[in-house]
């Protein structure tokens, strides 16, 4: 992010060190094989919800984890009341009550309610429109949306109001890549574009006060926003945002240019969504964002294997790798948090809990720089180049990741060229390292 200083990142060979001193596996062998985490809420010091289903398919059922212990033991539930559904995200109010959205194969958004802790399940809402995330503001007010679906209920969850909120530029979407943040009655979401949208017209933030129901677009006066993702704000004015912009590419096969959403960035606001200050995104393929509770500059990006944090608004940020494809993040204090992992293996731990200062934790570590890293061709087919600031004849370890955190390559390299042709179609992570700096981009395997 903004201007050049990282703080260290530790290498696979000491992932076991991170983890000793900041990071506690916990709920090894919970998660059934074949499941993925969905999404994970955090309710306070001790309470911790967590929702999964099937990797591949419809689950039957879907599972449901929580531990009221601050993650020391947990118990499993099964979403009985759903057969056939996919799983979607959870809402917990304490450890008793939770909600709990889903799709079933018709296409019928469900929004369930448990009140005994998870052992049974009561459906509140379906529609036609699928339910993709819940906000819950307060013991009355909640409120649903998907994409251009929204839902509100003033009777904690008994009746529903419905309405589709149309976009501004038109043709554009409400959207989320992962919970709805709000504070007090107010909410923010992002915006994606038609797919044939003008490469000339910016996304807007949509802002949804008096509990969701009355909405507006900011122009967050960003030049060629082709998308905004992802939002958090800590409360009514401080809020983090990703967005990718419109970039025009060469096509080598056709050669011509076209354009689509490419770079992805990071923007702060203090002002509510009014105006937005981009800063320097120092990772790629972000999944989430947080805002770190108690500390007013403070804030958590995610990716697939790295978690980041900076306590001074994106000035310097401290990294760590934890070799675990990773899918949620979710702090009820400055001190108590947990990352949900998304591993294909029954014997993953289900989470992480953190077990530091972020304060401590950031003067542990000696700044290193940041050093832009440019893939070409990308898209490729085989050979891909990359250029670096930096001087060309030192040793350099590059990593490379595929899209859910799995190392496909690790290796010590002095040319400037990476042979992929033997690699599945996707998209992949490259990071180079060397003494003193760091650098990250993302590509795509033809």
């Amino acid at each position: 992010m903004k201007t050049q200083l990282f703080l260290c990142i530790y290498l696979l060979g000491m992932v076991q060190n991170v983890h000793s001193q900041t990071w506690i596996p916990q709920g090894e062998g919970v998660l059934p094989f074949g499941y993925a985490i969905s999404s994970m809420s955090v309710v306070d010091d001790t309470v911790i919800w967590v929702s999964a289903g099937l990797l591949a398919g419809w689950s039957n059922p879907m599972k449901v984890f929580k531990s009221i212990d601050a993650g020391e033991t947990w118990e499993t539930y099964d979403v009985t009341s759903c057969v056939n559904c996919k799983s979607g995200a959870i809402e917990a109010v304490n450890g008793s009550t939770a909600w709990l959205t889903s799709e079933d194969q018709l296409g019928f958004g469900k929004l369930y309610k448990t009140e005994d802790g998870g052992q049974t399940w009561e459906l509140k809402l379906t529609d036609l429109s699928a339910i993709g995330a819940v906000k819950i503001f307060d013991n009355q007010h909640l409120l649903c949306q998907y994409y251009s679906y929204f839902a509100w209920s003033d009777d904690a969850g008994e009746t529903w109001e419905t309405a589709v909120v149309t976009g501004e530029p038109s043709g554009y979407q409400p959207y989320l890549a992962g919970p709805i943040s709000g504070a007090g009655d107010t909410s923010w979401f992002g915006m994606i574009p038609p797919s044939n949208n003008d490469p000339g017209v910016s996304a807007k933030l949509i802002r949804a006060t008096n509990f969701g129901r009355d909405i507006s677009f900011i122009d967050c006066a960003i030049d060629s926003i082709y998308s905004i993702s992802l939002v958090s704000f800590r409360d009514h004015l401080h809020g983090m945002m990703t967005y990718s912009t419109w970039q025009y590419v060469y096509d080598y096969y056709w050669g011509w240019y076209y354009s689509r959403s490419e770079q992805e960035s990071l923007a702060l606001s203090s002002d509510g969504g009014d105006t937005w200050s981009p800063i320097r995104n120092p990772t790629s393929g972000i999944k989430a964002i947080l805002t770190i509770p108690d500390a007013l500059s403070a804030y958590i990006v995610i990716d697939a294997t790295q978690i980041l944090w900076t306590m001074d608004g994106g000035e310097t940020w401290t990294v760590q790798f934890l070799a675990y494809p990773l899918a949620s993040i979710d702090f009820s204090s400055r001190n108590a948090g947990w990352v949900a992992i998304n591993g294909t293996s029954s014997d993953h731990p289900l989470v992480l809990k953190w077990n530091g200062d972020f304060i401590s934790a950031t003067k542990d570590h000696s700044p290193i720089s940041y050093r832009e890293v440019r893939v070409f061709p990308n898209p490729s087919q085989d050979i891909i180049y990359y250029s670096i600031d930096d001087d060309h004849s030192q040793p350099h370890t590059l990593t490379l990741t595929d899209a859910v955190g799995q190392v496909v390559i690790e290796k010590e390299i002095h040319e400037m060229e990476l042979n992929c042709s033997d690699l599945p179609a996707g998209v992949y992570f490259i990071r180079i390292q060397s003494k003193g700096w760091i650098g990250v981009a993302r590509f795509v395997k033809d």
